[in-house]
């Protein structure tokens, strides 16, 4: 019997006070029909109260049951008080029960919030430290095709139709690329480089002042004053860049949704486009699983429920956990 109910048949009431005024307060909205408890509710006359074993069979039947859609938390428990029923603790129920509904999962969109904080790269020293790495791990996307890319689209304008001719194109591209100033630092790259900037095609034909007054003595004497103020220039260069991250980090960093995954824990992977099976169709499942994280190495490693190694790793933007 139910604290309710046995407030309302024998004026039972708790030893603490404060425990035993709430009580009260709360019993004013409840009726016994027919030996049934119900609540007065405010859209319907009154809501059938039943206990949490019942509440997870109506959850269950109301969510995955002939005439369920597999709905979100907030709209099942909305639609368990159109029914007609209700529990004490029933938004948390009925939220706990579709995070852990198999399906939902496997079904569940992909998000496109950040799960791991920027980690900005000022220099090169990994690779001055650690030397260039074994493999590099791709996510078998397409070449030239990033969103800075689509961007700035400097290589696919300059192919126009040429498109397999790309290794000769690239090097005019780079060369554009190091004579364009960097918001990032300020400089181009070029300047950065050989302490001056380099004189461009459209000077050689159109002309310029330091082209036509051009005397190789001094250029060579400008050049090496230029590179004793090279290392300040780089210096404030990278300043620049520094507090181009911090500003990059921080707007990143506000939109991260991170997630707790600690080894052992059961996950589900995405699935890529080149592993879906075509029969699927829109009708696939968006995850696969679920995998336990077996070991964690900066990225993720998996084993499926057998203890078989899943091949290569993992990082979480590609994991979410799995509920049971």
């Amino acid at each position: 019997m139910t604290p309710i109910l046995a407030y309302i048949h024998k004026r039972t009431l708790p030893e603490d006070k404060f425990k035993a005024r709430r009580l009260r307060y709360q019993t004013a909205r409840y009726v016994v029909y027919d030996e049934v408890l119900y609540k007065r509710g405010f859209n319907q006359p009154l809501l059938r109260y039943v206990d949490e074993e019942e509440g997870n069979y109506i959850l269950r039947e109301v969510h995955e049951g002939i005439c369920g859609n597999h709905s979100g938390g907030c709209s099942l428990v909305m639609k368990v008080l159109r029914q007609g029923y209700y529990w004490s603790t029933m938004k948390e129920g009925a939220v706990n029960f579709v995070r852990a509904c198999d399906r939902c999962q496997r079904f569940a969109n992909y998000s496109s919030m950040p799960v791991t904080l920027l980690t900005p790269m000022v220099s090169p020293w990994p690779f001055a430290m650690f030397g260039i790495p074994y493999k590099l791990v791709s996510d078998n996307g397409k070449q030239f095709d990033s969103k800075e890319l689509r961007q700035h689209h400097t290589l696919k304008a300059k192919l126009e139709e040429r498109k397999g001719n790309w290794p000769e194109e690239l090097p005019k591209v780079m060369w554009s690329y190091n004579t364009t100033l960097r918001s990032t630092t300020g400089e181009t790259p070029f300047m950065l480089t050989y302490g001056y900037e380099a004189i461009v095609p459209v000077e050689v034909g159109s002309g310029s002042l330091r082209r036509d007054r051009y005397k190789e003595e001094d250029a060579e004497v400008s050049q090496r004053l230029h590179l004793d103020l090279l290392e300040e220039t780089k210096e404030n260069s990278q300043l620049r860049l520094a507090a181009y991250q911090q500003r990059a980090t921080r707007y990143y960093n506000k939109k991260v949704k991170g997630q707790l995954l600690r080894v052992g824990d059961l996950v589900l992977r995405k699935v890529m486009p080149n592993t879906k099976n075509p029969q699927h169709g829109v009708f696939g499942a968006n995850w696969k699983g679920p995998y336990k994280i077996k070991a964690w190495k900066g990225t993720y490693h998996l084993e499926d429920m057998e203890g078989k190694l899943v091949p290569r790793a993992w990082n979480a933007e590609h994991l979410q956990k799995y509920y049971q």
